[in-house]
């Protein structure tokens, strides 16, 4: 499914602006959002992309594999920073 989110909190860290989604930047504005919604449903091939990039991103970036790995990666970090 294509994301569609705003340019708030950790949201642009995942989603990345006509890559794998599409980032609201005034998200106080309805017609931005709008704009966002028929960008994706006048654009099926895009929006298509857009969910398949974001999935891979997302496992690639933020999956337990990856996440697992940088968690171990700080643990070991800050284990030898006890150690010294």
């Amino acid at each position: 499914m294509p994301i569609i989110t705003t340019d708030r909190g950790g949201n642009a860290e995942i989603i990345e602006h006509k890559k794998n989604g599409y980032v609201v930047k005034d998200y106080k504005n309805p017609r931005a959002f709008a704009k966002a919604i028929h960008y994706m449903l006048s654009n099926s091939s895009k929006a298509t992309q857009f969910a398949k990039r974001g999935r891979e991103r997302l496992d690639e970036n933020f999956g337990f594999q990856h996440v697992a790995k940088r968690l171990e990666k700080m643990y070991e970090e800050a284990f030898l920073l006890k150690s010294s």
